[in-house]
Order: structure tokens, then C-alpha cells, then sequence
């Protein structure tokens, strides 16, 4: 996934995601690990817009009249941050809107 908004303290904090095709969400930063790369410094790379990262994510759902519906996201697990790479279609992230179904 692409990341759009990191909170760069020293807490469980939500930060702003794009998966591969755009959609945009929100996920708490649970990996107290990483966290802590973040305040040493030891990540492997300075966090910005549009760094690849390969996370582990736990999924809070829901049933709500016989419908599971997602409550939340959570990051268990950085595996990795890695270079950016170009965005699909020279998309600027910082304004890209997901697209809508019918599109």
C-alpha cells in the first residue's frame, strides 16, 4: 500500500493509506516496533508521500443486519517501507479521488 499521511510520534495513531487501486482509508498504527524505528530514526528510509509499504493489517468487522460492515484497520506489522515508485497513471496522490463504481 501507498502512504498518503504518517503521524510521525511516538503513539498508536491513524495514518492515511491508498491501496494499489486508489482507494483511500485510514488505519491506527499498532506495530509498537516500528514506532519505535520511527523515533530512533532506524526505519530504513525517510517516511513521505507515496512510500510503498508492505504491512500486516487487522480487520474489525461488524454484522449489522445480516451484513458485515468494517469498523476499522489496524497495522499489526510493518514488514517493510520501500522506495517510491511512480504513481498509475501520473495520479498525484495528494489530490487523487478513488474513483467512483461506475467510472
Amino acid at each position: 500500500m501507498i502512504l498518503l499521511t504518517p503521524q510521525l510520534r511516538a503513539k498508536k495513531l491513524v495514518w492515511k493509506f491508498a491501496d494499489a487501486d486508489g482507494n483511500l482509508f485510514s488505519a491506527k498504527m499498532a506495530d509498537l516496533n516500528f514506532i519505535n524505528a520511527l523515533q530512533a530514526g532506524s526505519t530504513g528510509t525517510d517516511l513521505r508521500i507515496g512510500i510503498v509499504m508492505d504491512v500486516d493489517i487487522e480487520m474489525k468487522q461488524e454484522m449489522f443486519d445480516g451484513v458485515w460492515l468494517t469498523q476499522s484497520f489496524e497495522v499489526v506489522r510493518v514488514r517493510s517501507p520501500a522506495a517510491p515508485i511512480p504513481a498509475p497513471d501520473d495520479r498525484n496522490l495528494l489530490f487523487y479521488e478513488p474513483r467512483k463504481p461506475n467510472d
